[in-house]
């Protein structure tokens, strides 16, 4: 692990703020490439969904973890829960989407395809830094954390997140919303079995609350899929 990167006397570089402002950075300039709307429209996009993204990634960690409202630093330090931000982000697509007059719906679903690129880049962040770690394994590609060898589910999810950006990519159709949601679902569902950090929580059936939202949102693009074969989404 490596959560600063280095330092220049008492001024330390941390690795997670930086790879989340790549990630964010990446995403601005490839959502912008993408949809290729007028320059206000796309700035009203993008910003009001990083900010509600942040909100909705922190208000969903301090349900697990309430204690960190107190932080001073909280609301701009670390402490986020990706499915919050998914979830706050997309209401506020939505909302745009409903608001807007020359915008559709199924234009919106290609940013699936920055949302996994930004995804990765920031898991990225989340392995240098050590957090969302993974459980103890004697595989020969463990990493050192905590005194215990774990597995790398960080890089396991940035892993699974560019390789479902590259295949939404291939398959540019106007289901992309339900396409993503049905992979990220997949993936983050079982890699929940290699974490090791259940500070967010376990259901008394054994499953992570982030496992219970994977299900969600796999059933919820299934129904958009299903839906948009016969009728075309707006």
């Amino acid at each position: 692990m490596l959560p600063i990167l280095f330092s220049l006397g008492d001024l330390h570089f941390y690795s997670y703020p930086l790879f989340m402002g790549i990630a964010w950075g990446v995403g601005f300039h490839l959502s912008k490439s993408l949809l290729k709307l007028p320059a206000q429209t796309f700035n009203l996009l993008f910003w009001g969904s990083f900010l509600s993204s942040w909100i909705g990634a922190k208000v969903f960690f301090l349900i697990s973890s309430p204690d960190y409202l107190t932080h001073g630093s909280f609301w701009f330090g670390g402490g986020f829960v990706f499915y919050g931000g998914i979830i706050f982000g997309l209401l506020y697509f939505l909302i745009f989407w409903y608001l807007g007059e020359d915008i559709k719906l199924k234009d919106l679903g290609i940013l699936s395809i920055p949302i996994c690129i930004s995804q990765g880049l920031g898991r990225l962040g989340c392995f240098l830094a050590g957090c969302c770690f993974g459980k103890d394994t004697t595989l020969p590609w463990a990493v050192h954390l905590h005194d215990k060898f774990r597995h790398p589910v960080q890089l396991y999810e940035s892993l699974g997140l560019f390789l479902l950006g590259y295949l939404l990519w291939k398959s540019r159709k106007n289901n992309l919303f339900a396409l993503y949601f049905i992979g990220y679902g997949v993936l983050r569902f079982l890699l929940e079995f290699l974490r090791g950090d259940e500070i967010r929580g376990i259901t008394s059936w054994g499953l992570s609350y982030s496992q219970i939202v994977s299900i969600v949102l796999i059933i919820t693009g299934l129904i958009i899929k299903l839906r948009s074969s016969r009728v075309p989404l707006p």
